[in-house]
């Protein structure tokens, strides 16, 4: 996993915007609730909260997203809940 951390770093750069868990969910085509088991697996780095613990993702966390995605639909990693 740090491999692909630091491979998003890479592709990454510049401003990065803020989110909500919904409009993450939106842009990278899942269920806020599996882009918060994600965030439980490790698979994206933990976001900042707000004062009222509302979650707050940046671009970096939906490349992270996108770059897991494209690795499970892959075969190259594959998750278990268990």
């Amino acid at each position: 996993m740090v491999l692909l951390y630091f491979i998003v770093l890479i592709l990454g750069g510049g401003q990065l915007k803020k989110y909500k868990i919904a409009q993450v969910a939106k842009i990278v085509g899942l269920h806020p609730n599996t882009v918060g088991l994600y965030e439980k697996w490790g698979i994206v780095t933990k976001p900042e909260r707000q004062e009222n613990g509302c979650r707050i993702f940046t671009d970096l966390h939906i490349r992270q997203i996108k770059l897991a995605r494209t690795t499970f639909q892959m075969g190259v990693v594959s998750i278990s809940d268990e």
